[in-house]
């Protein structure tokens, strides 16, 4: 074997072994969201709406999200509303991600009925941007889970960094993060006791006010 050959094979599987060790395995979770409250709600129909945002906005299809294993507790699931950017399949089968969009977006958003819960498996690549776009405001990739309302925007949710993210999936420094939030718990209603309260409030202003002006 020549000196070239051998210099040759020597590159190669150095380039080989760098693409392996920083091509990072998938990270699996379970995301379950409570949907008891939606079920009957004046806010519906609902739609599921998941979101790969590319931090480059290249386009550089660097990472995968695959959705299975969808369970609607007693609900069902609708059809396909809108979608782009690299997403194929649906909630009646898998849903499979890439952030191969140049604008950053890839989304899929689908019609359900809720049950009592939503769960699914997620299943993401953690592979690491090599130039981020500082218009993205993102570390890194990242998924985004919302509900949608009948008017099409996202229900209230308990996340505080992004209003009405139920799941959330991002690629930082220290690889991928997820993080899972919930339906807010209804405001509590008054004790008839505190009812019967502000009620004998309510009479003694208006009583008060009618006398000032007599």
């Amino acid at each position: 074997m020549s000196a070239g050959l051998k210099r040759h094979l020597l590159v190669t599987v150095g380039a080989l072994f760098l693409l392996l060790m920083t091509q990072r395995p998938a990270h699996a979770d379970n995301i379950t969201i409570d949907t008891t409250s939606l079920q009957g709600n004046a806010s519906g129909p609902f739609e599921l709406a998941f979101v790969l945002l590319d931090a480059s906005i290249s386009g550089d299809g660097n990472n995968t999200a695959v959705l299975s294993n969808f369970d609607f507790g007693g609900g069902s699931a609708g059809a396909v509303t809108n979608s782009g950017g690299g997403v194929t399949g649906g909630l009646l089968s898998t849903i499979i991600l890439t952030d191969s969009s140049p604008t950053g977006l890839n989304f899929i958003v689908s019609a359900f009925t809720p049950g009592t819960v939503f769960s699914f498996n997620l299943a993401m690549t953690a592979n690491a941007d090599l130039t981020i776009n500082p218009s993205s405001g993102l570390p890194g990739d990242q998924l985004v889970f919302f509900i949608l309302d009948s008017t099409g925007l996202p229900i209230p949710s308990t996340a505080n960094s992004t209003p009405g993210a139920f799941a959330l999936a991002t690629i930082g420094p220290g690889g991928l993060t997820v993080q899972q939030f919930s339906v807010p718990a209804p405001a509590s209603v008054p004790e008839p006791a505190t009812i019967l309260l502000l009620g004998s409030g309510l009479v003694l202003g208006l009583r008060c006010k009618r006398r000032h002006l007599n």
